[in-house]
């Protein structure tokens, strides 16, 4: 993906892998070639975006994770936003979506009269 603003680009590749990919977060040579190894010869500007990643002093690399609950509050305490159902690590929606999930648990909050317990069961139901 390129990101174009402010007479400048960022170029962003992303890609999925099966198993985990183990390297070390410091060794920026060695994230630069997992780059390499898994877009080289891919047709498009490949090449040519994959030269400037490799001269680049502003290269980042990291991996998205996502974790699914298997419930959004245990006890007392009630996840909401990104920190309960995130639809993508990349959406941009976290703040919507925090101001939403406190909404719909205040309803519930509110139809179970302060009873925690029936609320949260309401607010996970949706």
């Amino acid at each position: 993906m390129l990101n174009a603003y402010n007479s400048k680009t960022d170029i962003i590749f992303i890609f999925l892998s099966d198993q985990e990919i183990v390297y070390d977060y410091k060794d920026i040579r060695a994230q630069r070639q997992i780059i390499q190894d898994q877009f080289k010869d891919t047709g498009w500007r490949s090449t040519e975006l994959l030269e400037k990643v490799a001269k680049s002093d502003s290269f980042y690399f990291d991996k998205f994770s996502q974790i699914k609950m298997p419930a959004w509050s245990k006890g007392r305490v009630a996840l909401i936003g990104d920190a309960a159902y995130c639809p993508s690590p990349a959406s941009g929606q976290g703040g919507s979506l925090a101001m939403q999930g406190a909404a719909t648990l205040a309803d519930a909050l509110l139809l179970c009269d302060g009873d925690f317990k029936l609320a949260f069961e309401a607010y996970e139901r949706g």
